[in-house]
């Protein structure tokens, strides 16, 4: 979809012909993209609204013969997952900012997104291939979608609209389709870590406080 297709599917009360003109006359370069012809727009409703958009008809363009959407929402990836997504092979990567869910009722189509609502990859999973719900939600506002012992996406819904949507996802997910939920816990390697860094912490600190000690000693020693 190009970008005069995108702005006339929102209400065309938002742009002038001559601001579509300008906008298209900018993304000359990239006619085929979320966002990026319209990076200069800085209204993050306007940007959703067209990622939306496209990610449904993306989706829609997928549908097996009586396949239908359930729910979608676009929601931010936590911070408890790896933001970095290198999609050149070289040093510069891009920063995964959203994650776009479209679940179906056989499929879940996982979108991840940048500032901008681009799409960085497109990953799609049977609902049978789910082995679990991880639940981090008290602690960290996210249910992970476990796929196997590694791959664990993890959406953090904002706004109370989204997390209303979100947690109807993690409802439809267990109730209708079976699939468990497991608590969140903290992998081993983690907790080994924050003990050592504990550790490390109280070592410098006690080193610390006994310098501050032997200054002080030195120096009144100085003195008698």
């Amino acid at each position: 979809m190009n970008d005069r297709n995108l702005l006339e599917l929102l209400n065309i009360n938002y742009y002038s012909e001559e601001e579509i003109k300008d906008l298209e006359y900018k993304a000359i370069e990239a006619k085929e993209t979320i966002g990026e012809s319209l990076y200069k727009i800085k209204n993050d409703r306007v940007l959703r609204k067209i990622a939306y958009i496209e990610l449904e008809q993306i989706v829609k363009s997928k549908l097996r013969n009586t396949e239908i959407i359930k729910y979608k929402m676009i929601a931010l990836q936590s911070y408890m997952q790896d933001r970095q997504y290198d999609r050149t092979g070289g040093p510069m990567a891009a920063q995964i900012k959203y994650l776009g869910l479209l679940i179906t009722d056989e499929r879940i189509f996982i979108f991840k997104l940048d500032l901008y609502y681009n799409i960085l990859e497109e990953c799609i999973y049977e609902i049978n291939d789910l082995v679990g719900l991880v639940d981090a939600w008290e602690k960290y506002k996210t249910i992970g979608l476990k796929f196997d012992e590694i791959n664990i996406v993890k959406p953090s819904p904002y706004g109370e609209e989204s997390e209303k949507i979100f947690l109807e996802i993690i409802r439809y997910l267990r109730d209708e389709k079976g699939i468990t939920i497991e608590k969140y816990t903290k992998p081993k390697m983690i907790e080994s870590r924050s003990i050592i860094f504990k550790i490390f912490m109280i070592i410098f600190l006690a080193c610390f406080i006994y310098g501050i000690f032997l200054y002080w000693r030195d120096t009144l020693n100085m003195f008698r």
